[in-house]
């Protein structure tokens, strides 16, 4: 199969002029045939091309350095191979991949990828996962609102391709208990950067600084249940812990705006003969480290620490027999955060700070739907 795109922007960010064109093109072609029954190996060529052009201009008075251009031009073939392999008299099924791709500035480009699925008992399931990962990073549109904020921005042009290994187990079991039938999820993943790109916020007062570190990761748990009563009601319920690090001068630090602990539950009730539905959602997510702000003016400093907060989301629907209605509210609680920019009323300001949101900004919203269903 084959894509191509063309993108072109031209946004105002206050006085900061910023015009991005993208042209992207790719290919890829697959060959695939059976080992035997279960089992397959496949075999494929790509080719990818990626052209970015993006222009800053900034008045002289503003006393920001970033103005220019900034290029990236991508063409990147290569070749894969997968095998997938089912042992049935063992409950074993394995998925054992390499990729090899040629980059027009990093050279040669190794990904291996292996999986493996073991069925422990009938209601029992192991999945373990091993590979590794490489991209280039686009920081003035993965950022966007630093350009809005009045800090200067520093190391746009040495920004170098993030790498990583990364490994993961998650283990899967069925019950029985009564009229409830489910299943509980437990989910291990692990990253490890051999170059991580973070953003700096509070290296120095009034600049984002991007950085390369060697020695980065994320460690990601889950639990996660789903239960079924009945047929007709649904419950979910999850604990997500998300530990991402860094070390700068042997130290560990954490990223900011990170919720670490978070919880999700959700309720569905399903009519008889499926003629209404009704679904609520609520999200729980903990506090989140923030970027220092003791070098702010004192009415411009905000907390080290965000706020844990909920969101609850509901919606009815009502089925029909060729369309649906539904109607629904987000953020009931109507939580929003409180000065989430900073020096508001001086946008032209170098203390205005956009890149400070570490949660909702909108408050309570209701919503109204239609649709037609076409079988």
């Amino acid at each position: 199969f084959m894509t191509s795109g063309y993108f072109d922007q031209l946004s105002y960010f206050g006085t900061t002029r910023y015009e991005g064109k993208q042209r992207n093109f790719s290919v890829n072609a697959l060959y695939e045939f059976p080992v035997n029954k279960k089992s397959y190996l496949r075999f494929g060529a790509s080719y990818k091309y990626e052209n970015i052009n993006e222009a800053i201009s900034l008045p002289t008075y503003s006393g920001k350095t970033f103005a220019g251009n900034y290029d990236k031009l991508e063409f990147v073939p290569g070749v894969y191979t997968e095998g997938s392999f089912e042992f049935k008299e063992l409950d074993l099924s394995l998925i054992g991949g390499l990729r090899a791709d040629y980059h027009n500035e990093y050279n040669t480009i190794m990904t291996p990828r292996f999986l493996v699925r073991y069925q422990l008992t009938a209601n029992t399931v192991i999945r373990v996962s091993f590979g590794t990962g490489f991209r280039t990073v686009n920081p003035l549109s993965e950022y966007p609102s630093f350009l809005a904020s009045g800090k200067d921005i520093k190391g746009l042009r040495d920004i170098k391709p993030e790498k990583t290994i990364n490994y993961g187990i998650d283990i899967l079991q069925y019950f029985v208990i009564g009229g409830a039938s489910g299943n509980i999820n437990f989910d291990f993943y692990k990253t490890i950067f051999n170059n991580k790109v973070i953003a700096e916020c509070d290296v120095m007062p009034y600049m984002y600084m991007f950085t390369n570190f060697e020695d980065a990761g994320s460690n990601v748990f889950q639990v996660e249940s789903s239960v079924n009563f009945l047929q007709n009601l649904d419950f979910k319920l999850a604990y997500k812990y998300i530990d991402l690090y860094y070390f700068k001068n042997g130290i560990r630090l954490e990223q900011p705006f990170n919720s670490k602990h978070r919880l999700l539950s959700g309720i569905t009730y399903t009519a008889p003969g499926n003629s209404w539905i009704f679904n609520l959602t609520l999200q729980w997510f903990g506090r989140q480290d923030l970027p220092a702000t003791d070098k702010y003016p004192l009415q411009y400093q905000r907390q080290s620490e965000s706020d844990s907060y909920t969101l609850m989301n509901v919606q009815l629907t009502k089925n029909f027999k060729y369309f649906e209605t539904y109607i629904g509210i987000e953020n009931v609680l109507n939580f929003t955060q409180s000065n989430h920019i900073i020096s508001a009323e001086n946008p032209f300001d170098k203390n205005f700070d956009t890149s400070f949101i570490w949660g909702p900004t909108r408050g309570r919203d209701f919503y109204i739907g239609f649709r037609y269903l076409i079988k």
